[in-house]
């Protein structure tokens, strides 16, 4: 019984953690947008750079709130359960976070297949993953991360940084914010590229979209 109440305990815990990690980036994302059109708050500068740079403004989140936060959280855990996890949900806020910034220009119909199509691809991966875990928060991590851990030893506390949370950004921002970034930088019409584009990311997730993304990207925006 203790050690069923531990247990529940110990995933109530992982449910917070889990929602209040991405708060930081939330709550700063939220102000901007409420506060960007103010010229008179001392942090103006700030918001007008927000405005200019929304891909640049998505890395610096990213790197300050996931590679550096999430980092901080494992190390006092002894678990990157957490990361597992954000692979579902951080496509999803990134496609929000670009179709509700205050300098997209999209056509409609267009940004809504991108939208439907990342979610969909989002709820599909979040079941496979609470599937796979027997529906527990945070119960373990990745088991590569797990041998990781074991070959680097003592040096596991910093490596971890760069082999778990750096290289997501490498990885999430390339695969995903590419067309998520085409969806907002131009007001033509739905086309086929846009269809292979999505489906290429969103369904497949070919690594070939390492290279063929930044490509569709300038043909869309030429």
């Amino acid at each position: 019984m203790l050690l069923i109440f531990s247990e529940s305990n110990m995933a109530l815990k992982n449910v917070l953690i889990a929602f209040m990690a991405p708060l930081p980036s939330i709550i700063f994302y939220i102000y901007f947008l409420n506060n960007h059109q103010n010229d008179h708050l001392i942090l103006s500068p700030l918001w007008n750079w927000c405005y200019h740079h929304p891909l640049i403004l998505a890395n610096t989140l990213f790197f300050l709130n996931i590679d550096v936060g999430f980092w901080l959280i494992s190390l006092l855990q002894s678990s990157n359960w957490m990361i597992d996890l954000y692979w579902t949900v951080i496509p999803v806020m990134l496609v929000h976070y670009f179709w509700s910034h205050p300098g997209a220009e999209y056509n409609l119909c267009r940004s809504m297949v991108v939208v439907v199509l990342t979610w969909v691809w989002a709820i599909r991966l979040t079941h496979n993953y609470f599937r796979r875990e027997k529906w527990q928060w945070g119960a373990r991590e990745d088991w590569r991360f797990t041998d990781m851990a074991r070959q680097h030893g003592q040096n596991w506390w910093w490596v971890s940084f760069f082999d778990v949370y750096l290289i997501q950004q490498v990885n999430i921002l390339i695969i995903f914010a590419n067309p998520h970034v085409v969806m907002v930088l131009t007001t033509r019409k739905l086309v086929i590229c846009d269809q292979n584009l999505q489906s290429k990311t969103t369904i497949a997730k070919l690594r070939v979209n390492y290279f063929l993304s930044p490509c569709i990207l300038v043909v869309l925006t030429s």
